[in-house]
């Protein structure tokens, strides 16, 4: 009895020392210092020497214990699917923490701003501080477009009215205070050059339902995109360490029928391509601000005019399905073109929208109508079409074009008129 009443005394004695010990034990403190939290964007080098595009955002934290600590961020606030972890080994006092957020996360959001950080904090798997972090800089999701190996060698200059964008195949000049875009092959421009300016903003009524603008289609609501007033974000370029280039204008869509209803629309050019250097993506980005809504049209047609301003004359082809409309030589070889997905995103939801297209001719090229479905809840258009030229084809014409120069009948007689002329000159110095 004394063993086992000895035993259950040390036992309890153990067991009194453990909740004294835990009683006394100070709880770990952490907490994340909301001033002393920043943000920036940083690119870094793939495996495959392509650039990939982070935000990063450096937090702050204060613990007490040392030890492992684990902080979260969250970009789901802002409506973007981004999450970030980053786990420490943290000592006493202040200790910084980054979080990296994916880039292509973020791009292909479509969404723009001051981004909201949900930023959690965690110790031995229990939280011990969260916070809102509103994110200082403002950005735009093509910042974060991941650019390929061969995707990002190219030369920016920056002219009295317009920007040039220039690779080894595609040389684009970007104009400032208008919606004009004048591209070329880079190796020759005068035999393949080409001329995009954005004329009109539509807002109709598909009559026949369609999704396109075409014959029956009245337009309710126009803005006259040529003659209004365009600013740039021209003047941020200073270190050319990469190219997201902005024109914006706020236009008033007048109406015969309904009140006039205002709208702001920005075209954005970046370095970021899809497949090659000889292409460049352009966004459209129409946005209609709290307030203001159409009434009587279903749909919204940006305008465009595409002009050919080679040396060399080009017809056009419109490839509906392919959603394509190409400049062509006299064989049909496409040398140039501009191009578009068949749906756009409304709301930041990406690819919910149908695009429809339809063509007319002008007395100096060729129209082309990009049609949007639109309703009341419509708060913004994004669209990303597509100019580009074919090298190939390009440089086969410029061969074919001296070739055909050196078989024509009349270079033919000229060279037999020239060379008699030199035989018989040499022939008449010898009489004399």
């Amino acid at each position: 009895m004394a063993v086992i009443y000895i035993s259950f005394m040390l036992i309890a004695g153990a067991l009194f020392g453990i909740l004294a010990v835990n009683a006394g034990a100070e709880p770990v403190s952490a907490a994340i210092l909301a001033d002393k939290i920043s943000d920036k964007k940083e690119e870094v080098t793939t495996g495959d020497g392509g650039i990939a595009r982070e935000l990063v955002v450096v937090v702050t934290v204060a613990v007490d214990t040392e030890g492992e600590y684990q902080l979260t961020g969250d970009l789901s606030p802002s409506g973007i699917n981004s999450k970030a972890l980053v786990k420490s080994y943290l000592y006493p006092g202040e200790n910084v923490m980054s979080l990296e957020f994916t880039g292509s996360e973020i791009f292909s959001s479509r969404i723009d701003g001051n981004y909201i950080v949900s930023l959690v904090l965690e110790y031995d798997n229990d939280v011990r501080d969260s916070k809102f972090y509103t994110t200082l800089g403002y950005y735009y999701h093509g910042d974060f477009e991941p650019v390929g190996k061969d995707l990002s060698d190219y030369t920016l200059a920056l002219l009295s009215n317009t920007v040039r964008l220039e690779t080894d195949a595609l040389t684009a000049v970007i104009y400032e205070k208008t919606p004009v875009i004048e591209y070329y092959y880079t190796g020759d421009q005068t035999s393949a050059m080409f001329k995009v300016t954005y004329t009109r903003l539509i807002g109709y009524s598909d009559a026949n339902g369609d999704g396109m603008y075409d014959t029956g289609d009245s337009a309710v609501y126009t803005a006259d995109l040529k003659a209004a007033n365009w600013d740039s974000n021209k003047a941020l370029f200073e270190n050319f360490a990469s190219f997201d280039f902005d024109i914006t204008t706020s236009v008033t869509m007048t109406s015969t029928q309904y009140p006039d209803v205002d709208v702001v629309l920005k075209f954005h050019y970046s370095s970021a391509s899809y497949t090659s250097n000889a292409q460049r993506k352009f966004d459209i980005d129409i946005q209609i601000p709290d307030g203001q809504t159409f009434t009587g049209i279903d749909a919204i047609a940006i305008e465009h005019e595409l002009v050919d301003e080679s040396s060399t004359s080009h017809g056009f082809i419109f490839d509906e399905a392919g959603n394509t409309l190409s400049f062509v030589d006299d064989d049909g070889n496409q040398h140039g073109y501009y191009s578009w997905l068949d749906t756009a995103d409304s709301n930041n939801n990406k690819g919910d929208i149908v695009v429809g297209a339809s063509t007319a001719g002008s007395s100096s090229g060729m129209i082309l109508y990009l049609s949007y479905e639109y309703d009341e809840s419509t708060a913004r258009i994004f669209h990303d079409p597509v100019i580009g030229v074919d090298p190939e084809n390009i440089k086969e014409g410029i061969i074919d074009t001296i070739d055909r120069i050196l078989h024509h009948p009349a270079v033919y007689i000229i060279s037999v008129l020239i060379a008699a002329g030199i035989v018989f000159g040499t022939l008449f110095r010898k009489r004399k």
